[in-house]
């Protein structure tokens, strides 16, 4: 019961949060679109206007006189170069095609299904009876404090401490929803 109750969890949660991340990527870039179809037509109705932000953007960077001049010629002469100016200077977005809802959607699913089997894998031991649900906490605990280590490859900092501030995190949510079933069988029987 435990393994289908698990495995049914797992798959509902990894698609959640796989399509949640697919989600929100998406309208991120849907977002980004909507910017550069607004930049594109104010450079197209408003070019002067447009052209003072590029010098405004070029002038706080330290260019003026002559080399700010030839930046903003630069910049203004192509249309496609104007408007990724804007949207990176002005409106510090990246470029929609930076961002990846598919990949990004399978990426989250892929490791949320990896790192929600390891606790499962203790009830696939046979013969260790009573030892099972010590086992899963075992299991389930180590996951968490790896993945918040490896957290370090790409934001930096202490490892030992990124990992303790994952399982503080998944043990919290963990002690929560145990409380709840158990509130909820006592409810119930």
């Amino acid at each position: 019961m435990v393994l289908i109750l698990g495995f049914a969890n797992l798959v509902a949660d990894a698609l959640s949060m796989g399509l949640g991340n697919f989600l929100g990527t998406k309208s991120e870039q849907d977002f980004i679109k909507a910017e550069r179809a607004e930049e594109e037509r104010e450079v197209e109705e408003k070019p002067e206007e447009e052209k003072e932000e590029v010098r405004a953007i070029y002038r706080k960077k330290g260019l003026e006189g002559e080399l700010l001049e030839q930046a903003v010629a630069v910049i203004i002469a192509d249309k496609g170069r104007w408007v990724d100016t804007m949207m990176r200077e002005e409106l510090n977005l990246p470029s929609e095609h930076e961002l990846h809802p598919v990949r990004n959607g399978l990426l989250t699913f892929a490791s949320f299904v990896a790192a929600g089997f390891v606790p499962l894998a203790a009830y696939l031991i046979p013969g260790i009876g009573e030892m099972v649900f010590p086992l899963a906490i075992a299991f389930a605990g180590t996951t968490l404090f790896t993945v918040g280590a490896a957290r370090i490859f790409i934001t930096g900092g202490r490892w030992w401490l990124a990992g303790m501030e994952m399982l503080a995190v998944g043990a919290l949510a963990a002690i929560s929803a145990y409380g709840i079933g158990a509130f909820a069988s006592r409810l119930f029987t």
